[in-house]
C-alpha cells in the first residue's frame, strides 16, 4: 500500500508539473501569442538547437516511474518501454487537446519529449 501511495502522488506531481496551468484569459493569449501547430515540433529531433535543460529535465522527470512501476506490477524490459512510451504519449497528448481546447498553447507539445521521457523510464532497469 505504501508503494501504491508513493507512486500515484508521484503521477500527480507530474501532471501538475506538465499540465498546469491551463490559461483561458484572453489577455493572457494576446501575451503569449503561441500558435498550436507553428510552435509545436512533430518530427523527432527536427529542432536541432533542442535545448539539454529540457532533455534533462524530461529524462529525470519519469524515472521514478520506470522504478516505481517495478514494484506494483510484474515488468519485463519490454513492458517498461511500452509503459514509458505510453506516459509520454499520454503526457504530450494531454498537452495538444488542452491547447486545441483553448486555441493557443501554454506549453510546446514536442515529440522529442516522448522519446526523451521513455529514455528516463527505461533508464531504470
Amino acid at each position: 500500500m505504501f508503494f501504491y501511495s508513493i507512486f500515484y502522488v508521484y503521477v500527480f506531481f507530474v501532471i501538475k508539473y506538465t499540465q498546469f496551468p491551463i490559461i483561458l484569459n484572453d489577455e493572457m493569449r494576446s501575451i503569449i501569442g503561441q500558435n498550436v501547430f507553428r510552435d509545436s515540433n512533430f518530427l523527432p529531433f527536427a529542432n536541432l538547437k533542442y535545448n539539454l535543460k529540457y532533455i534533462i529535465l524530461n529524462t529525470v522527470m519519469t524515472i521514478p516511474f520506470g522504478f516505481g512501476i517495478c514494484f506494483l506490477i510484474k515488468t519485463s524490459f519490454k513492458k517498461v518501454i511500452l509503459l514509458g512510451f505510453g506516459l509520454g504519449f499520454s503526457l504530450e497528448l494531454m498537452q495538444l487537446i488542452i491547447a486545441l481546447i483553448v486555441g493557443f498553447t501554454f506549453r510546446y507539445v514536442d515529440v522529442n519529449d516522448i522519446i526523451f521521457n521513455t529514455c528516463g523510464a527505461v533508464n531504470r532497469i
